[in-house]
């Protein structure tokens, strides 16, 4: 028993020396897949793609462009954005910068999108005739082109009766349903009014109702598969089917929650319509229903739910502010409501971080007040729980506010060797978005003709003699200036020869290497090859780009002799190499068996002592060479 402890304390010692590896954070990867997912005559709707799996960010900064103006966006926390209150046929470009606490991604590719000409309001009815049968239900939909209007329906020249519903979808477009239909009272004609300024526009169709067996023609479509309704995991895979047949094949469309599905990067759907695939997300939660319909008539399937199990539901907004503007001076008052299960987290934030102040209400709701209001700025209400979360950016612009940009990112001084190259990146924002170059001097080193906004990367190659170069961000009311020296050190030597060099831990695929090293400004270089120790020329395989003095390298053959050095590296070149280590990679053996394996070192003696699967390494001293012994 006193035994099992004494191993079991080593093996934790081991484990609190040895297993303490080092995360390294990075930069995210760029946001891909740009799109822009809603275009009207006054507003754009953009998303995009970005793995988070093992890029956490903490937002997203969102670069916009039309053809007379430029701003930036902070603190967008969903992959998704609108933008309202557009000219008609205007030309925006857009592109999205992730950022976490390491620093900011790469743009993503830029999106050009124009907004749709408004011109003369249309109305259309759809379907113009729909043919059904008695006791199931019909859709119609209204929609409008051009300005927003009031819309309503009237039966016959009479106000709807309050058995038939009316559900506004956008804007534009309404739903007139009536379920069920009655072939005594709903066989007529039906109209939807547009009410404009001076004007009204109308649109008519047709009901017709089959009464009964012997008026249902043969060819009328007849649902062989219905979908179901389904308790889902979040995330997981969906696929409803929905089939029916007539003559001539019924085509078959989706409605979820009353709004047209086609195949798009959120839904698949099959050639003949008859299956739909997604994924249960947040946005895809909800009512399902399919329609067949052929030259005979229209059937409509069972409406369908897909929600999650066990009550879950991620976070949706109940309740979000509109964009606003303001005189100087005003008091502003931003409240945000949310529902889900678990019950999700409210919270007001700016691009600073979080905002503290607020107020709750007895709804669950969260109240920012901002008093004396006399800067532009972009707020954000995030909710958030273990099924995700969502996010709503609110612009609170003030008339007449002359803006000028402040920096995010400045490089500092640095400091290279002859002939070095260096990357300065310098990046501004603001209410809108600023333009940035470089300056040497009164030498402007950024064309006139493009200037970049938002970010500038000067590149400096062979680098020769020390300057200073200064970053520029300005607007039309005013302008900021970063100054950064890059010295060229002439007296800058090669690093120091790596000391100390020793094997920590190996097993039959791994060797763990360690070293000592003078120098800070380095990288390092570990070098190997199989076999004793030879030449230069034999050292054909390396492990670059190290910046910790500790490496592990895997992927070895089990039984196998190799040889090890160190070399440091910084911008004037290589350090001489270390000394070598000369190791062999133990046997493959079974789990239950304790070995005692040892290795020949030069400069170094190890004793590895096997338990199971680990491997406990104790170093020693006054030993030329330890015999391999099996017990």
């Amino acid at each position: 028993m006193e035994y099992s402890h004494f191993l079991v304390a080593i093996l934790t010692t081991c484990l609190s020396v040895f297993g303490n590896t080092e995360y390294t954070r990075r930069v995210p990867k760029s946001p891909t897949k740009l799109r822009s997912t809603d275009v009207t005559s006054s507003s754009i709707t953009i998303e995009w793609d970005h793995d988070t799996s093992n890029d956490p960010v903490l937002s997203y900064i969102i670069h916009h462009q039309d053809e007379n103006t430029s701003h930036t966006i902070h603190g967008i926390f969903a992959q998704m954005y609108q933008f309202k209150f557009l000219p008609q046929s205007s030309k925006h470009i857009f592109y999205v910068v992730a950022k976490n606490e390491v620093g900011r991604s790469r743009p993503s590719e830029s999106l050009e999108v124009t907004t749709k000409k408004r011109g003369p309001p249309k109305i259309s009815l759809v379907p113009k005739v729909a043919r059904v049968l008695d006791n199931s239900k019909v859709i119609f939909f209204c929609e409008t082109s051009g300005y927003p209007s009031n819309k309503y329906f009237r039966r016959n020249g009479i106000q709807s009766p309050e058995r038939i519903s009316v559900l506004a979808l956008t804007d534009c477009k309404s739903m007139l349903q009536i379920d069920p239909v009655k072939a005594k009272t709903d066989n007529t004609n039906y109209t939807c009014f547009a009410d404009y300024t001076v004007f009204t526009l109308k649109a008519e169709a047709t009901l017709k109702i089959y009464r009964n067996d012997k008026e249902i023609p043969k060819g009328f479509p007849k649902f062989d598969v219905h979908p179901g309704t389904m308790h889902v995991d979040y995330l997981a895979n969906i696929t409803l089917n929905c089939v029916a047949s007539g003559d001539p094949k019924p085509k078959i469309t989706w409605l979820k929650t009353y709004q047209l599905l086609k195949s798009d990067d959120r839904y698949v759907i099959s050639d003949t319509g008859e299956t739909i695939m997604f994924q249960a997300d947040h946005y895809n939660l909800g009512s399902y229903l399919c329609i067949a319909e052929n030259t005979f008539g229209i059937a409509y399937s069972k409406a369908v739910w897909v929600y999650l199990k066990d009550g879950q539901l991620p976070p949706k907004f109940k309740k979000v502010p509109e964009d606003m503007i303001i005189a100087a001076g005003d008091d502003v008052r931003l409240e945000c409501s949310a529902y889900g299960w678990p019950r999700p987290t409210l919270k007001w934030m700016q691009m600073y971080g979080l905002i503290r102040n607020v107020y709750r209400t007895e709804t669950k709701s969260i109240v920012l007040y901002l008093i004396n209001v006399t800067s532009s700025e972009n707020y954000t209400c995030q909710a958030s729980s273990d099924l995700g979360i969502v996010a709503h950016t609110v612009n609170v612009y003030v008339k007449g506010e002359k803006v000028i940009p402040e920096f995010v990112v400045v490089p500092s001084d640095v400091s290279i060797g002859p002939g070095g190259d260096v990357n300065l990146t310098c990046e501004a924002a603001g209410p809108t978005m600023p333009f940035v170059r470089w300056m040497d001097g009164a030498v402007e080193l950024t064309g006139n003709d493009d200037l970049p906004l938002g970010f500038s990367v000067l590149t400096l190659i062979d680098v020769m003699t020390s300057a200073n170069y200064t970053c520029e961000a300005f607007l039309d009311h005013g302008k900021i200036t970063h100054l950064v020296q890059v010295i060229v050190k002439a007296d800058e030597t090669v690093p120091q020869t790596p000391s100390g060099f020793r094997i920590v831990k190996i097993d039959d695929t791994s060797v763990a290497l360690t070293w000592d090293s003078q120098d800070a400004n380095c990288s390092y270089i570990v070098e190997y090859h199989v076999g004793s120790r030879g030449d230069d020329s034999r050292y054909n395989l390396s492990k670059s780009g190290i910046y910790k003095t500790s490496l592990t390298i895997t992927d070895l053959k089990p039984n196998t002799n190799y040889t090890f050095r160190v070399v440091a590296v910084n911008v004037m070149g290589r350090s001489w190499p270390s000394h070598p280590i000369q190791v062999k990679t133990g046997k493959k053996v079974n789990s239950e068996r304790t070995i005692l394996i040892s290795s020949t070192i030069v400069g170094a003696v190890l004793l590895i002592l096997a338990i199971s699967s680990a491997y406990l390494l104790i170093g020693l001293k006054g030993f030329d060479r330890i015999n391999n012994r099996n017990k």
